[in-house]
Formats: C-alpha cells, structure tokens, sequence
C-alpha cells in the first residue's frame, strides 16, 4: 500500500538528514512540521537543551506541552528539509495527490504520527545525545493540532 511505501520512505529520509548533520548538542525534541498543502515531506526541526533552557529562560511559566514553546520552531538551532532522491519524491508527490484527491488530510496526519512513534524508537540508533525528557512530536505549519499529536506520540 501507498502509505506503508510513504510511512516506510519518510522514516528512513528522517533518519538520513539527521545523520547527515550529526548534531554534538544534547537535543530535547525532533519536531516535524507538516503543511495542509503538502504534508509530506514534513520540515524537521531539531530542539537542542540549549534552545530548551533559552525558551524557558524567555517564558518563565512554560511547560513541555504549551503550545507558545512550538510557536516558531525556525529559533531552534536545527532547521532541516528532505533532501529526497528522485524516486522518493515521487512517492511523496503520489501520496500528497492522493490526500488531494480524496481529501483526507486526516490519513496524511495519521501517518505522520506513526512515523513519530516509530522515529521515538529509531532516534536510539542514531548514535544522539538525549535529553532524559526528549521526544517526538509533529504539527501543522500554526500548531493548530499540536497538544492532540503530542499526547499521542508521547504518550507515557
């Protein structure tokens, strides 16, 4: 099936440009940011203990889960776009038409979070420094959707 294919290629694309960067920094959060255009690729943005420890610095009432710490991902230190080989673009390119098509958004979202929990199980092969309260989590380009996904994915 089509998305199994995408699920399978973005993981793997995911896990391709964080090693292509090898962060040395001790990194709290991988987040992807999708649009309703194009979920897939979503853009990657990595949130560092130090980008961490700046926005709490910034917001002295924030918590993990406060939408307001997600507001502007491009601050962390990390910013990183899918670099994807011909043929994974046109895998990416097939299954954001048929999301079109069809108008099922939901199912582009669904997949992404599966990618998420599978990147939370993953990202220990990579080789990073982690946090003890890292994770994972996606959302829309505005963070509309951004407390839901994060229950989800982070779940404990």
């Amino acid at each position: 099936k089509l998305s199994k294919l995408v699920e399978d290629t973005l993981l793997k694309c995911i896990a391709e440009e964080v090693n292509t960067i090898n962060p040395k920094d001790s990194l709290f959060c991988i987040f992807l940011s999708y649009s309703y255009e194009n979920h897939i690729p979503p853009s990657i943005y990595i949130c560092t203990a130090e980008d961490k420890q700046r926005l709490i610095n910034e917001k002295s009432d924030i918590e993990l889960i406060d939408q307001s710490m997600w507001n502007d991902p491009t601050d962390f230190k990390y910013h990183l776009d899918i670099s994807a080989n011909n043929e994974d673009d046109d895998v990416f390119r097939q299954f954001n038409q048929e999301i079109s098509m069809l108008e099922t958004p939901d199912e582009a979202v669904d997949l992404i979070i599966r990618v998420c929990l599978s990147l939370k199980k993953k990202v220990y092969e990579l080789n990073l420094i982690l946090e003890d309260d890292f994770s994972v989590t996606a959302s829309d380009w505005d963070g509309n959707d951004f407390k839901k996904n994060f229950r989800i994915i982070n779940e404990k």
